[in-house]
């Protein structure tokens, strides 16, 4: 994934905000929305909530059909279940 490696060599904020600095929109965007996936997988006070975090393409086929989910890209970034 593209966006991983642009997160992974930015050793900082600053850096990954200089790395995005000359990028097309579509790839800022993609790593805005990896970088809140990975917030929300790992911040102790989401881990205890959310069962799973998924990006849009990632969603399950039976959890995207139980959700009646488009299969085009109309502004939803993340599916997040919840431990409840």
């Amino acid at each position: 994934m593209k966006s991983d490696t642009i997160i992974r060599k930015a050793a900082s904020w600053q850096m990954l905000f200089e790395r995005l600095k000359d990028t097309k929109p579509k790839e800022k965007g993609d790593v805005f929305e990896r970088v809140v996936q990975l917030y929300l997988k790992t911040h102790s006070e989401y881990q205890s909530k959310l069962s799973n975090v998924w990006l849009l393409n990632e969603v399950p086929k039976r959890v995207r059909t139980k959700l009646n989910l488009p299969e085009s890209d109309e502004g939803i970034d993340l599916i997040a279940g919840d431990r409840t």
